[in-house]
């Protein structure tokens, strides 16, 4: 506990984006599974992956299910950490797109739980990052450095070491865009880290939800356990109010989102992020799909 709590004060006092993302990978290392029934985990769900990648959209459409609840975000991670859901009849959703760089202790904690995790074009995520405002910082302003070291915290190998240096290039050129767009990649590629570790992982595509609601949730409501019901394409009708992430709970799934990057990002910030991308993919071999918009995986 003392080592922790050491760690935890170096974290806060820490100048140097090195020397935190070693102590958040230190201080992760060092924490205790969550309190929880294992017996619990096997009908209990996490949506991770990168912010404004869909993931509250998915929790709506899962949440208008009669067999399922999802907590919002904002209640998500306390009752993780207090374990306030034990017993519960419902299927258990939780959304927590912060935490997923934690897959490590998730899994040790709840080893039958379900990861669900979201992809979206990374040019909509960092499109999304950048127009959201609070006060006069944009998201990635708020939320994106922080998130980018907790993701790069958790990357292993090769590609860590290529996060870090784009993370140190594009701090130096304070590009705001180019940094949201590593903040998506960072995060949507923790899914492979999720691969590796044997983690019980399903890759939700955004743009297949748009385009293809029904089947692709009759497909995960399968691979739930669960039985279709219409309610999941009705979500705009069943709840209202704006989410958490300033999300409106009654607006219908619709296709306007999915190329607004092409009227809102300048051709310069579209060709940062996208030789970002580029770079990546040249470097270890993956397919687009990976990061991209593109049903390859």
């Amino acid at each position: 506990m003392k080592q922790k709590q050491k760690i935890h004060r170096k974290l806060l006092a820490a100048t140097h984006f090195k020397m935190r993302i070693r102590l958040y990978a230190l201080y992760e290392h060092l924490q205790p599974p969550f309190k929880s029934d294992s017996s619990d985990s096997l009908r209990m769900f996490f949506i991770v992956g990168s912010q404004r990648s869909g993931s509250t959209l998915l929790r709506l459409v899962l949440n208008s299910h009669p067999d399922i609840y999802v907590r919002e975000e904002d209640t998500s991670y306390k009752a993780l950490e207090d374990n306030r859901d034990a017993g519960s009849k419902d299927y258990m959703g939780y959304k927590i797109p912060s935490w997923t760089y934690r897959y490590r202790r998730l899994n040790k904690s709840y080893p039958s739980a379900k990861n669900l995790f979201v992809h979206r074009d990374i040019r909509s995520i960092a499109c999304s990052m950048i127009t959201l405002k609070f006060g006069s910082s944009t998201w990635v302003e708020k939320y994106g450095y922080r998130e980018i070291e907790k993701g790069i915290s958790a990357c292993t190998g090769k590609e860590k070491a290529f996060f870090l240096e784009c993370y140190a290039n594009l701090r130096a050129d304070a590009n705001q865009v180019a940094l949201a767009g590593l903040c998506a990649m960072v995060k949507s590629y923790l899914l492979n880290e999720y691969r590796k570790q044997g983690i019980e992982t399903i890759k939700i595509r955004y743009e297949d939800l748009i385009i293809n609601p029904r089947d692709t949730l009759s497909l995960l409501l399968q691979t739930l356990g669960l039985p279709w019901h219409d309610n999941v394409l009705q979500h705009d009708r069943l709840h209202s109010g704006k989410c958490f992430g300033r999300t409106d709970a009654q607006r219908s799934i619709d296709a306007s989102s999915l190329k607004k990057w092409e009227n809102i990002l300048a051709k310069t910030d579209r060709l940062a992020v996208e030789s970002l991308v580029k770079s990546f993919v040249d470097t270890f071999g993956y397919t687009c799909g990976h990061l991209w918009d593109s049903e390859s995986d």
